[in-house]
């Protein structure tokens, strides 16, 4: 055990423990969705659901307890903690028992399986040329996934005509992209965005959308159930489109077509495709997909700050230019220099000295695995000083007290607020005395009781 809440392990559960009962109850009607959000709880919460599924009354509390060896009854208790916050179970008098609307779905998604979960009706229209197989639907997919991470690492004019306007909000609400000095500039937190795997990207972007839409006053219920529906559908399998599908579910569908989690040639041709990105997105046995070739370990630092990325990816090359002077590009490899400059633009946006320093090892050239340093140490320790360059000064909201009367006066107040702890600077040449913005009120009690003294 790592420590880390459900929550904080998965972004989907500390999403659905943020919504209203009456929205949990309602995603948990469809077996699609009870089944994906059982396959995303952690393993201990998942025995208690499989265990009393199918029994007829309620099991006490000890008797789940017994179950788990008794140093780990924290376990136990955090985990049906998680299924009543998620209404997936209630807790009543010391007994166990599932929620009605999630017990009827999880009961049918594993007694009736594939039928239950994808309830996608698959087409059975003529065959043509637009059908695609996997590996087409896989490379057209990361092609689409590609474009946002792009336009995310390089927001540009030429980047910004690869994605919509609604994606290029999303973003900005999530707080992925900021305004810098002059144009739109990538933030920490989308720095970070790219340094992970893509499962999570993917939940992460979808889960800003529902919060984009909720914002808007949609229902995300709905959307969600869908998502959770594609999950389970098989890549390469071409599914009918449904006509009763609501103008935001519709709309939801062109947004995921738009990220290449959904292919479909058009509209009126009735049928579209779950990719690989988004198929069994919900399983916890999926390898994350894995980056292109180029991709792992392609980057070699020398001592000289020059920085050799033997790689085509256009991509990588953006994530490298947000804190690199890119100087040569030639047909495999690119060289950059990393300066004080180009240095100092990242971490103006927010990206840290240690978030640059973290990809450059994690993305290191195989030739420098053996190395005691996978970047050169004293590299490493410059970018960290450029980044304590922007900390000489310390901003406080404070209140400055000058011209005092006397030296007892003075004296006192430097007393005073020393012993209180909300003294930030004095000069006793001068006679000045800074405290805190908050402590303020303070030295004006203080200073009634000295005069009345």
């Amino acid at each position: 055990m790592n420590g880390r809440s459900p929550e904080e392990e998965n972004k989907v559960i500390g999403f659905l423990l943020s919504q209203d009962a009456k929205v949990l109850d309602e995603l948990y009607e469809s077996p699609s969705s009870a089944l994906a959000v059982y396959r995303l709880l952690p393993t201990l919460a998942q025995q208690w659901i499989a265990r009393v599924a199918f029994l007829p009354k309620p099991l006490p509390i000890s008797t789940l307890e017994s179950w788990v060896n008794a140093k780990s009854t924290d376990l136990c208790q955090n985990a049906t903690s998680l299924l009543s916050r998620l209404r997936l179970a209630h807790v009543q008098q010391k007994e166990f028992s599932l929620s009605p609307n999630f017990k009827q779905s999880i009961m049918s998604a594993l007694t009736e399986g594939e039928f239950a979960v994808s309830a996608f009706v698959q087409w059975t229209g003529p065959t043509d040329k637009s059908r695609k197989s996997t590996q087409e639907l896989e490379k057209k997919a990361l092609e689409r996934w590609e474009c946002l991470l792009q336009y995310l690492a390089l927001p540009s004019d030429q980047t910004q005509g690869m994605v919509s306007v609604e994606m290029r909000q999303i973003l900005a609400a999530a707080g992925l992209t900021g305004e810098g000095t002059s144009d739109l500039e990538i933030t920490s937190r989308g720095f970070q965005f790219l340094l992970m795997d893509r499962t999570t990207q993917i939940w992460t972007y979808v889960l800003q959308y529902l919060l984009f839409q909720s914002r808007m006053g949609k229902n995300v219920v709905e959307l969600l159930a869908l998502i959770f529906r594609l999950s389970f559908c098989v890549a390469g399998v071409a599914y009918k489109l449904e006509n009763s599908w609501s103008s935001a579910v519709q709309d939801f569908v062109q947004h995921l077509r738009e990220l290449g989690l959904v292919f479909m040639r058009k509209r009126k041709d009735g049928y579209f495709f779950a990719t690989p990105l988004i198929a069994h997105l919900t399983s916890p046995e999926a390898a994350e997909t894995k980056e292109s070739g180029s991709a792992q370990g392609f980057i070699i630092v020398e001592t000289n700050y020059r920085v050799y990325a033997y790689t085509d990816s256009t991509l990588q090359l953006a994530i490298l230019s947000t804190f690199c002077e890119m100087i040569y590009r030639f047909a495999n490899m690119s060289v950059g220099v990393l300066t004080r400059e180009s240095v100092r633009r990242a971490l103006h946006v927010g990206i840290t000295a240690d978030q640059i320093v973290g990809f450059l090892r994690s993305h290191v050239h195989p030739q420098s695995l053996g190395e005691a340093q996978l970047i050169p140490i004293t590299v490493a320790d410059q970018i960290r000083l450029w980044e304590l360059e922007r900390d000489r000064l310390r901003f406080h909201p404070a209140v400055l007290y000058s011209t005092f009367e006397s030296e007892q006066d003075y004296s006192g107040l430097t007393n005073f607020s020393t012993k209180e702890g909300i003294l930030l600077w004095n000069q006793d040449s001068s006679k000045l005395v800074v405290v805190t913005e908050l402590g303020h009120n303070q030295v004006k009690q203080w200073w009634k009781m000295a005069k009345k003294n």
